[in-house]
């Protein structure tokens, strides 16, 4: 009495592991024997399946991408002809694939390739087999590291960095592609099919449109912008950002990423950024005002998802006013005001007294 599993050990095909419960019927009170009947298993073909995904969707240009692949590892009986497999991942040209990043786990336990025990890695590959990496396992290894997990997943983790080059396109998909290579038919040499699974990611595109307050179409060049961004969660080595003009009541950490200065249609566009969402905040600080015109006295909060710019080129644009006239500096305390204005005052009576002897010299000589 029990469970039984069944492995086919001579087939042309590869097959699931089968699984029934066996229990008998009860003994009748006259002959108590228990009878045991037939069973029968049903065969599930299975066709190996591979998946790829990314922890994110949209990547800032220096920054890394986490990618994940889970593949089914086959099930070869120990006299077949062929229990190879091989897996292939090919980045697009606008991403790198870190040093030392990539793992291989099964169950959560990393793979021991001593010696190339478990599998060949290959890497940097030019055409015609054009992969960025290449994972392949031939009859020795399968036998030695992978017989023992049939019909777990192999998982392979690794990490690549978003190039800042010609090679990056603003709303431009990044297209990654696995390829799981695979003995269908064990008993015949070089039977293999193949299963692909992709994952894009894409960089956006901060908009900054200048212009005058209440008109729109006046653009203004010449306003200098710095870019941040928020900590991550256990990121290190921050900087202030200033929120406010007073930066001792609103400074919070976050890293410059970038300065521009608005051109003479009003831009400044900061290129190659992720989607934020709700992981962290952008800020825009404006650090220097077009001539003529007021700074900005606090900073600007971007907040944006892939969808927000999915119909915009993915462009997100952040429209910014700016008042002309002129501002007095504010520093040194309420005591450099009170000076200030008194000086003010002094400038203006001192004025009148001017204009008022004028016209008592000009009254005198035209008597």
């Amino acid at each position: 009495m029990g469970e039984y599993f069944i492995l086919p050990t001579s087939s042309t095909s590869v097959y699931q592991l089968m699984l029934s419960k066996i229990e008998p019927t009860k003994p009748s009170e006259t002959t108590g024997n228990y009878t045991i009947d037939d069973i029968s298993f049903i065969a599930k073909h299975k066709e190996a399946s591979i998946d790829k995904t990314a922890d994110k969707t949209s990547v800032t240009k220096g920054e890394k991408v986490k990618y994940t692949i889970e593949a089914d590892i086959p099930t070869y009986a120990s006299d077949t002809a062929d229990r190879t497999f091989s897996i292939t991942d090919k980045m697009a040209d606008g991403l790198a694939l870190d040093d030392y990043s990539l793992t291989l786990t099964v169950n959560g336990t990393s793979v021991d390739n001593t010696d190339n025990v478990a599998y060949t890695l290959d890497k940097n590959a030019v055409t015609p087999d054009d992969y960025t990496f290449k994972i392949s396992v031939d009859n020795t290894q399968y036998d030695a590291s992978w017989r023992a997990n049939i019909a777990k997943k192999l998982v392979i983790s690794y990490t690549a960095t978003l190039k800042n080059d010609t090679k990056t396109e603003v709303n431009v998909a990044e297209t990654n592609t696995a390829t799981f290579d695979y003995s269908f038919y064990p008993y015949v040499a070089g039977s293999h099919n193949q299963q692909t699974d992709t994952v894009d990611v894409k960089t956006f595109k901060i908009k900054v449109d200048k212009y005058k307050s209440g008109e729109p179409k006046t653009k203004l060049a010449g306003a200098t912008f710095a870019l941040y961004r928020t900590l991550l969660d256990g990121e290190t080595g921050g900087v202030e950002i200033p929120l406010a003009k007073d930066l001792s009541k609103n400074t919070i950490q976050g890293k410059l990423l970038e300065t521009l200065t608005t051109d003479a249609n009003g831009v400044a566009s900061f290129k190659k950024y992720e989607a934020n969402g709700t992981k962290y905040n952008y800020y825009l600080v404006e650090t220097k005002a077009p001539s003529g015109y007021n700074l900005l006295t606090s900073a600007i909060k971007v907040n944006f998802t892939d969808t927000d710019v999915a119909e915009r080129a993915g462009v997100f644009t952040v429209q910014v006013a700016n008042s002309s006239g002129i501002e007095l500096p504010i520093t040194g305390g309420m005591g450099t005001v009170i000076f200030t204005a008194l000086g003010i005052a002094l400038m203006g009576t001192a004025l009148t007294a001017y204009i008022i002897f004028r016209k008592k010299v000009k009254a005198k000589e035209s008597r």
